[in-house]
Order: structure tokens, then sequence, then C-alpha cells
């Protein structure tokens, strides 16, 4: 009897297991777009922030830390929620069941499955902040476009005597190579 009244559990919890992993890989696509989204967006700061010493890998660790906090504690309420409804649950289906269930988590297994879930975000995030290392503050100042270069294929001397004449028509003839 209790083989065949756990199966119902069995399939149940394997069904919900199968919905979470899904869940599970909708958020590292969310998480991963956002951070891209986030990056682009605070392109200039993130250069800023270069330029006022900050290094890729501390930047990447200040967006890894903010990731990680966030997931921490919705693993902690979320973890508490499922033994508040776990307990719901077996009051529902008692009558239905026949015999009482009595509640047990293996908590040694939640913590390897939690551990789990933050290496993976963990990996991701660090992935997806892969693009901070290639922001120069020169380039951030100037919103992603490349340097601007005034060398040009006519390159004319600058002479002392006439001065503002050679410098004038060097202007000039750096505007054509533009």
């Amino acid at each position: 009897i209790m083989n065949f009244s756990g199966l119902m559990v069995t399939v149940v919890s394997s069904i919900l297991v199968g919905i979470a992993v899904i869940l599970f890989i909708v958020l590292l696509v969310v998480v991963a777009h956002n951070i891209g989204t986030s990056v682009k967006t605070d392109y200039k700061q993130l250069g800023i922030y270069k330029s006022q010493g900050f290094y890729s890998k501390k930047l990447r660790l200040i967006y890894l830390w903010q990731y990680m906090t966030a997931e921490i504690i919705g693993m902690a309420i979320g973890l508490v929620g499922a033994y508040l409804f776990l307990m719901l649950m077996l009051k529902l289906f008692a009558p239905l069941v026949g015999f009482v269930i009595t509640p047990r988590i293996n908590i040694l297994f939640a913590l390897i499955v939690c551990v789990a879930v933050l290496i993976v975000s963990a990996i991701t995030i660090y992935i997806c902040t892969a693009k901070i290392g290639k922001i120069s503050p020169q380039k951030a100042i100037s919103e992603g476009r490349d340097d601007v270069s005034f060398s040009s294929k006519i390159q004319l001397p600058i002479r002392k005597r006439l001065l503002s004449v050679s410098v004038a028509t060097r202007n000039i003839t750096s505007a054509i190579g533009q």
C-alpha cells in the first residue's frame, strides 16, 4: 500500500522538479540579459569607475555580490515558504491518502541543491560581466565611439615663419583625410 500511495507523490514531485529546472534555466537567461543591458546602460559610468581606479575584477565582483545577495535572500524565503506549503499540503492530503505522513525535509540535500544553484548562477554572472573588461575610460566617455584621429594622407610640415598659414593648411588637409 505504501508503494502505491507513494507513486502519486513521486509523479507530482518529478513534475515539480522539471518545472523548477525549466524556471531556473529561464532565470539564467533573464539574468544574463539583465546584466548585458545593465552593462550597456551603465557603460559611461563603468568607464568613469575604471578611470577612478576600480579594476574590472572589482566591478565584476560588485555585480556578483548584487545578484548573489538577491538570490540568497530569495532562497531563504523560498525554503521557509516551501516548508509552510508542505505543512498545508500534508493537512489537506492526509484524509485523501488515509494515513498521516510526517513532514521530513532533507536539509543536507536542500543545501547541496542551493549551493549548486549558487555556483551555476555565479559562473553565469561571471561570464556575462566579461564585457566590463573591454571598457576603457576613453571609449566610455566618448560613449563607445572609436578614437578620433586627425591624421591625413597629405602631411604638410608646420613652419615657424608662416605659422598661421601652415597650421591652417594642415587643418584643411587633415579634414580631407577624415
